[in-house]
């Protein structure tokens, strides 16, 4: 007699699906980077300077804590 499995070990959360497609691509990146078909550099300090980290947006709420 085969196991029985609740319907709930096979769904997958939007979150869990979101979370594996993640790590597939963290896994290709890794793999062309192992093979050399991509190389990771650090930005020049003209590269940054160019590219400075944008400031919040006006009006945006902060983000919910939950340790209250």
């Amino acid at each position: 007699m085969p196991a029985q499995q609740n319907i709930g070990d096979q769904v997958k959360t939007g979150w869990e699906r979101a979370e594996e497609k993640r790590q597939a691509k963290l896994d290709l990146v890794q793999e062309q980077v192992a093979s050399g078909s991509l190389v990771i550099r650090q930005m020049t300090d003209e590269e940054r300077s160019k590219n400075q980290p944008r400031p919040p947006k006006p009006g945006a709420r902060p983000r919910r804590s939950f340790g209250r």
